[in-house]
């Protein structure tokens, strides 16, 4: 139940470098398959990829890394070429990680939380034949785009007497709340489609906005979420936390999976164990951002919690008190 807890108060949460693979991959119109073609679509994915991953444009509007997206194909790992005219690329995401700290770029981490979408398609629930309409496909592709998990409700016989039609249209936001409790999700969008334009409103623990075209709906919602969780981003490498951390591991596998996990967290710059005393395993790591931001960045993972002072600054005397999760 605690762990339930943690995943609905705290929502954004940690990256592993070894995030599902999509999220990596790019894909850009080509008029043809010629070397000097794909190198310019490999810097305009590349570009994407930055926008998807820092959550804003600061990279392709700094000079200095022009030389980056002249030679973008170096950063990745395969290309993929398809019927419709497209080349799919496949970034390596420690060449990215390695980018974003050489340029001291904004990082907003890869392991999102999923945001749930009410949507209505000229004024009704969409029918079973509906979830892949114009409206929503667009939705979801400038979703991929900027590196947001979009879920959608069940429109079941709960949802729909949770949720009328009429408070829908009214935009009732206490009503959308009540009715995406079940999916235990705190960032609420509802999108209201139709053939003459769109209207949008999201709600993140209270803080709501609206507008109109959906698509921009998902940029402004995208751009919301970047300024308060991104990390990072001041124009000079960032320097965060350094703690001494003890966590406890029942086995020798377990030593490996907390090895492996604390090496393979992006906002972890290094770790190095300094001591092995029985069962406590205890790390010194340096962060790319603050211990709070590090801790409230353990939530989807559910992997490593803090059990005791995570606020505070641990020493090798007084080291920071966590729980390894075994899955």
């Amino acid at each position: 139940m605690r762990r339930c807890v943690w995943a609905v108060l705290l929502l954004f949460v940690s990256l592993s470098l070894e995030a599902a693979a999509p999220f990596y991959q790019v894909s850009t119109q080509v008029s043809s398959q010629a070397p000097e073609v794909r190198a310019q679509a490999a810097g305009k994915a590349l570009k994407d990829m930055l926008w998807r991953l820092t959550g804003g444009k600061q990279a392709e509007q700094n000079a200095a890394m022009a030389k980056v997206f002249s030679q973008a194909e170096t950063y990745a790992d395969s290309f993929t070429y398809t019927g419709a005219g497209e080349v799919t690329f496949a970034f390596s995401p420690q060449a990215l990680n390695q980018l974003i700290k050489d340029y001291a770029l904004p990082y907003w981490p890869a392991n999102r939380p999923k945001i749930l979408v009410w949507a209505s398609i000229n004024g009704q629930w969409p029918a079973a034949g509906d979830a892949n309409s114009d409206g929503i496909a667009q939705l979801k592709a400038q979703a991929v785009l900027r590196g947001i998990n979009l879920v959608f409700p069940k429109y079941d016989s709960e949802d729909l007497t949770a949720l009328s039609l009429e408070q829908f249209k009214a935009l009732d936001n206490e009503a959308l709340l009540n009715a995406s409790f079940r999916y235990s999700l705190d960032t609420i969008m509802a999108v209201q489609w139709s053939d003459d334009g769109s209207r949008w409103q999201f709600d993140h623990r209270g803080d709501k906005r609206t507008g109109d075209n959906a698509v921009q709906g998902i940029n402004a919602l995208a751009d919301f979420l970047t300024a308060r969780y991104a990390v990072g981003g001041n124009g000079s490498v960032a320097s965060g936390a350094t703690a001494v951390i003890s966590i406890n591991a029942a086995n020798f596998a377990q030593f490996k999976q907390i090895n492996d996990y604390l090496k393979k967290h992006s906002l972890i710059t290094a770790s190095r164990l300094l001591q092995s005393n029985g069962r406590e395993l205890v790390f010194e790591i340096s962060l790319r951002a603050s211990l709070s931001q590090f801790n409230g960045s353990l939530a989807l993972d559910q992997r490593l919690e803090p059990s005791a002072n995570p606020e505070g600054m641990g020493s090798l005397n007084t080291p920071l008190n966590y729980r390894w999760i075994a899955n």
